[in-house]
């Protein structure tokens, strides 16, 4: 860091901000109209909040910019926030798209207490120097058509200048929209809910698309976007995992009657035939087809590695999950399935290192909190698991009196306690899954019980059955020759079938 060059930089006047096309941070260059980061051939976008508060440190490079200015930037309704985690988390979010870290900051320093200042050379591109008349031309006809269709979103775009002519690469809700104005309304609406991710948004989302899809049966993006929130609805416990599965699985399959060359339904095909049938042969052609089609996106390595660490590829599923992650690498999300395939191939070091750092964004996560205790405590670091295990059974309402047992004894004898309460617990709140049972009986030991329940899994045709595998609880049982006859009757693929060579190869 160079004390000179900060003083004498200038600050930047909002206007010029509301003018300038995107501003470079040293070597890394944000889009300040779609709030696009592309660094090292990488290319994320950052949420409003994160956004807005590297808007603020970029009017003053150099400067200090306190809290309380960002809380009123952020806030300035005064709305009753958790300020603290929220700034923190928008922070942390900005390092992660730009590579930088705090304790070498070369973007954005940290002023304990008092704020944050950005130490990045600042300097703005001029749009007119990077824009060929070929693309000129390009982009007039596009829009024109864009317009005539009644889009009102902004328009991404992105010149690829190692072709002879540059090409124009709308985002996917901006390619096309319904031509019947109630459901080019609804979609709209779907979109924007869809982008906000709650549970409840979800399911307004749904209904939105499902309307949309009501109303124009033959626009696939509709049916595209039905299924991916269907997709995340069962994964956030808001529908039964296998029915909603089956749902992704007629709108994917829909999509692509009307849309063969959708890599996004390939992969939501390829996922709904892994959960709904365990059709691995399925399965692995149609992620084949989404990584040819689309092979810069990020989702797509993200169902590689769920399919390879399904089929015991283990190590090419930490590949795959590397893969999306370096292609969002804002995404905490991304970054918390790479902490799980780690966990699944042994890495228990770099699963740990990586579950830190995302428990420093949302340190109220039980999954990242599940996965930083069984890192640490595979590892040998049983005081940490034991942490782990405290706030998790903080977040879970367990009572004083539980939490105190935990450090009545031993650090094993904590956590053979807590894996006792968590069983318990499990079973009073009358999940109905066998598999998430079963995975609680295995971590207490409980073997023989932990396969008739996967049995009985078995028998419900539970969709989690595809995380057999990966599932570092079952490692345990590998060796039973009753977990060898299920995996049998569930017709996995071996490690050498033709099929899983074919998505490792095109990692």
């Amino acid at each position: 860091m160079e004390n000179a060059s900060i003083a004498t930089r200038t600050a930047v006047s909002r206007r010029d901000l509301s003018t300038a096309k995107s501003v470079r941070l040293g070597q890394i260059r944000v889009d300040l109209k779609t709030w696009e980061v592309s660094r090292q051939g990488h290319r994320s976008r950052l949420q409003e909040k994160p956004f807005r508060v590297l808007e603020a440190l970029i009017e003053r490079p150099g400067e200090l910019i306190t809290r309380s200015e960002l809380r009123q930037r952020l806030w300035p309704d005064g709305t009753v926030v958790d300020f603290d985690n929220n700034l923190n988390s928008a922070v942390a979010t900005l390092r992660m798209a730009f590579g930088d870290t705090a304790k070498a900051p070369r973007v954005i320093e940290t002023l304990p207490r008092l704020g944050y200042r950005l130490v990045a050379e600042v300097s703005f591109d001029d749009p007119a120097r990077r824009l060929d008349r070929r693309w000129l031309v390009a982009a007039t006809a596009v829009v024109l058509v864009l317009l005539a269709l009644g889009v009102r979103e902004r328009l991404g775009a992105r010149v690829n200048q190692s072709a002879d002519a540059a090409r124009l690469e709308p985002a996917e809700s901006e390619v096309s929209a319904p031509e019947d104005p109630v459901a080019r309304q609804a979609w709209q609406k779907g979109l924007y809910l869809f982008s906000r991710g709650s549970v409840g948004d979800l399911a307004l989302a749904l209904e939105s698309f499902e309307e949309t899809r009501r109303k124009e049966p033959r626009f696939a993006p509709a049916h595209v976007k039905a299924a991916e929130t269907l997709m995340r609805m069962s994964f956030s416990g808001s529908r039964e995992l296998r029915e909603g599965f089956i749902q992704v699985q007629e709108a994917a399959g829909r999509a692509l009657s009307l849309d063969p060359e959708s890599a996004n339904a390939h992969r939501l095909q390829a996922l709904a035939d892994l959960h709904v049938d365990w059709d691995f042969e399925a399965a692995g052609k149609a992620i084949e087809s989404a990584l040819r089609l689309d092979p810069k996106d990020a989702q797509n390595y993200l169902a590689a590695a769920t399919f390879l660490s399904a089929s015991r590829r283990r190590e090419a599923a930490v590949l795959a999950a590397r893969r999306a992650v370096a292609l969002d690498p804002a995404s905490s999300l991304l970054r918390a399935d790479l902490g799980y395939f780690l966990l699944a191939a042994g890495r228990y070091d770099e699963a740990l290192t990586l579950t830190e750092e995302l428990l420093e964004i949302e340190p109220k996560t039980i999954h990242l909190l599940a996965s930083h205790l069984l890192a640490a405590e595979r590892l040998g670091l049983l005081e940490r698991s034991l942490t782990m295990a405290k706030r998790t059974m903080e977040l879970g309402g367990a009572d004083e009196a539980e939490i105190r047992n935990l450090t009545q004894g031993s650090s094993r004898e904590g956590l053979i306690h807590f894996r006792s309460w968590r069983l318990t617990s499990f079973r009073a709140s009358g999940h109905p899954s066998f598999f998430q049972l079963a995975v609680r009986q295995a971590a207490f030991q409980q073997k023989e019980a932990a396969l008739d329940s996967l049995y009985q899994a078995h028998e419900r045709r539970e969709a989690w059955l595809v995380y057999l595998h990966s599932q570092v609880r079952f490692d345990g049982l590998h060796d039973d020759p009753r977990f060898i006859a299920l995996v049998r009757k569930l017709g996995f693929p071996q490690p050498t079938d033709a099929v899983v060579a074919r998505v490792e190869s095109l990692l």
